[in-house]
């Protein structure tokens, strides 16, 4: 029998010194307006430390150089987060190829958790768009840099968002990243 299960106190340090996920709501984007969750410093910053980080966000168009041929736009695209509070603050850049609002787009964020700590992910995602004209965007999501706690960070994750029409109108979205630090 191992020391672990001998000694109950020791089991719980053990088990929770291995636990190797925590989920942490960053941000709520709701009828009442951005709401932050919890605080960015509880994510874990030890080296080899592992965290899953959600950000919902709410992201409005702050510029955009698209062209359109019959039923192709293809661009660029600027967006930020509607409610930046100082403490979560994310910059979405996207380059679209949309046939009829359909078709993949690449693109960055940054996710701004404070002054000094931030991430940078790689997208690549699919944008569909429905009858009624709602567009929902999917993507993969690759940790590329970081600032801070996140200096050498690695990871992945996805991104998921709906907008109820046209390419500037407002993204509801959420980032849901799984990272570890390595520093």
């Amino acid at each position: 029998m191992s020391t672990a299960l001998r000694n109950p106190v020791r089991s719980q340090r053990w088990m929770a010194s291995r636990i190797v996920g925590v989920t942490l709501t960053l941000g709520v984007v709701g009828s009442a307006g951005y709401l932050p969750a919890a605080s960015p410093a509880m994510i874990p910053a030890r080296a080899g430390s592992h965290a899953t980080i959600i950000v919902r966000t709410n992201l409005v168009s702050k510029g955009k150089l698209t062209e359109s041929v019959g039923s192709l736009t293809y661009g660029l695209l600027h967006r930020v987060d509607s409610h930046p509070t100082g403490a979560i603050y994310v910059n979405f850049l996207a380059s679209v190829y949309y046939h009829n609002g359909n078709g993949p787009w690449t693109g960055f964020a940054r996710i701004q958790f404070s002054r000094t700590s931030s991430i940078v992910v790689r997208m690549s995602g699919m944008t569909t768009t429905a009858l009624s004209g709602a567009m929902s965007l999917h993507a993969s999501l690759r940790v590329i840099a970081g600032t801070g706690t996140y200096s050498a960070a690695t990871g992945t994750g996805v991104f998921e968002g709906t907008r109820t029409s046209v390419v500037t109108s407002p993204l509801q979205g959420v980032f849901d990243l799984h990272v570890r630090t390595v520093k």
